[in-house]
């Protein structure tokens, strides 16, 4: 007989601490029969807490923000009477770089004419989850809100089922155009799955199929061509994605595609015709998107991330430059894929237009610590 066995712990504000299960089964029974433990998982989530339950998110590491710690315990032959604890495990309750920032009294003060769209897709209803999507695009949109001083009431969030191919098209060609004025900025970012179909790339939405881009997703070109519609002077673009067909947030790649193979499907990179756009993407077309699971983020995101809250300030002079930025980020990534998974996950996050010519020298953020 196996049955799973959750267990909850609230996280408290320390470094670590001590998960303990155990289990208490038929009262009546006066013997206490030997445990046989047959596996444990520290997770953020599970299936089903009543019966056959199974792990999902497994981690070892936890932010104050994550509402609980479950510990998954399986056991062979529950019946009878356990009053030993079974299992521990430890784990750590970690703050993000990000976080240290936030929420402390030098805020920037908001300036109406800034916008954000922030869009952070973990979970996908066709296709496989991306880990920490979701902790991105929060820790994105805090940032936005409080270091480069976009308004609350100008920022929109989507985050997760909330974020389907007919919201974002939506949002993007209709709404956004009538909410802006001549001379605004945007700020857009996206953590998601990307899919290349026929050498084009699509973000793909919540909803969206990866066998059928063309019809579910939103491709990268109708996406610059709907940005550049907008009433702005300027719109900076933070793609946390890969057009290779697979995921690298996991320990293993997983592919989205079937019958991709790794290395083989290439896309070209979109052509920016606008004046007014910048983008960062995560990586070159048929690089992975990787993770930094000890930080708990995606590693372009916690380079981006890092690199605004002034790492990237090379000059000292408490702004930050958009030269400056893509340098930062394009160094650090690189340096750290290496490092992390070698060579054959190798990272190169990819500007555009290149070169930036007169944007080079434009301010994106000034340092606020």
């Amino acid at each position: 007989m196996n049955r799973g066995l959750s267990v909850s712990a609230i996280l408290i504000s320390c470094l670590s601490a001590i998960v303990i299960a155990g289990c208490a089964a038929a009262p009546e029974l006066k013997e206490t029969r030997e445990i046989r433990l047959n596996k444990t998982s520290l997770v953020r989530d599970v299936t089903n807490r009543q019966t056959d339950s199974i792990p999902l998110d497994e981690a070892s590491v936890f932010s104050p923000e994550d509402p609980q710690a479950l510990m998954w315990v399986k056991l062979d032959d529950v019946a009878g009477r356990h009053e030993r604890p079974v299992a521990s495990r430890e784990f750590e309750i970690k703050s993000s770089f990000s976080l240290k920032y936030i929420g402390q009294a030098n805020k920037v003060k908001p300036d109406r004419h800034k916008w954000a769209v922030v869009i952070g897709i973990e979970r996908y209803r066709k296709t496989a989850s991306m880990q920490f999507g979701e902790s991105d695009a929060r820790t994105m949109r805090d940032y936005l809100t409080n270091y480069l001083g976009v308004p609350e009431e100008n920022t929109i969030t989507l985050i997760n089922d909330m974020a389907t191919k007919a919201e974002l098209e939506g949002m993007i060609k209709d709404r956004l155009r009538g909410l802006m004025r001549e001379g605004d900025t945007l700020y857009l970012y996206y953590a998601g799955h990307g899919i290349p179909a026929d050498e084009t790339p699509y973000l793909l939405p919540y909803d969206g199929d990866p066998d059928s881009p063309a019809i579910t997703a939103y491709s990268i070109d109708a996406l610059y061509k709907d940005l550049d519609r907008l009433p702005a002077r300027n719109i900076f673009v933070f793609l946390d994605t890969c057009f290779s067909g697979r995921t690298g947030r996991e320990e293993k790649e997983t592919m989205l595609l079937a019958g991709a193979r790794p290395g083989v499907l290439k896309v070209k990179d979109p052509l920016l015709l606008s004046k007014k756009i910048v983008a960062m993407s995560a990586a070159k077309s048929n690089q992975l998107s990787n993770y930094y699971k000890e930080e708990g983020h995606g590693l372009f995101t916690y380079y981006l991330l890092k690199g605004l809250l002034g790492d990237a300030d090379s000059n000292g002079d408490k702004k930050i430059q958009l030269k400056e930025l893509t340098g930062y980020v394009e160094e650090e990534v690189g340096v750290a894929s290496r490092r992390l998974f070698g060579l054959s996950r190798q990272q190169n996050p990819v500007s555009l237009p290149k070169p930036l010519t007169d944007k080079e020298e434009a301010v994106i953020a000034e340092v606020q610590r």
